[in-house]
């Protein structure tokens, strides 16, 4: 009897990994698509755009990273840095499928980050830059980086992936 209710937990628990498989390809797909489109969308402004009092739509070419950084490097420079975003997304999506087993919010928090990553890496390889377009203020103290929902993937995939390690932090010690 053992043997059976082993054999039946293994199943399971292939299922619930094939499962989680399934919403990763679904989380990752479907932020693929969303950016690609919000920026293909934002290339059709000619001017800055006032969506509402606190989100206004301005589209900015960033060829380096995060606030800008590195914007300026030679094609050299941003050769190398394109190599180390495919080894860090290589080192994220081996993250990912050796933790299936691990929490939903670890899962989804690494696929945000994947995709946002992936996004922002087609985008250089398409227009040599990374399409930023929206811009929060409130009034006239504006948040100091313009971003695109690439950027908001990564930045939710994080805080959920560190939400993860602080709800575990006691079992991963």
């Amino acid at each position: 009897m053992p043997e059976m209710l082993r054999q039946y937990s293994r199943k399971w628990r292939m299922q619930d990994i094939r499962l989680r498989i399934l919403l990763s390809v679904v989380i990752i797909s479907f932020i693929l698509i969303i950016d690609y489109q919000s920026k293909k969308f934002i290339e059709t402004f000619d001017q800055t755009v006032l969506l509402n009092s606190f989100i206004t739509f301005h589209k900015v070419n960033n060829h380096g990273i995060a606030f800008s950084i590195f914007d300026n490097l030679d094609s050299s420079g941003l050769l190398f840095l394109n190599i180390i975003i495919v080894m860090v997304l290589i080192i994220i999506i081996r993250e990912l499928l050796l933790n299936l087993e691990n929490s939903l919010y670890y899962i989804v928090g690494l696929s945000m980050i994947f995709a946002g990553g992936l996004a922002n890496l087609i985008d250089r390889f398409d227009n040599y830059s990374v399409t930023d377009f929206i811009s929060l203020h409130v009034g006239n103290i504006y948040f100091p980086a313009i971003f695109n929902l690439a950027d908001l993937s990564i930045t939710l995939g994080a805080l959920l992936t560190i939400y993860y390690f602080i709800k575990n932090k006691n079992e991963l010690d």
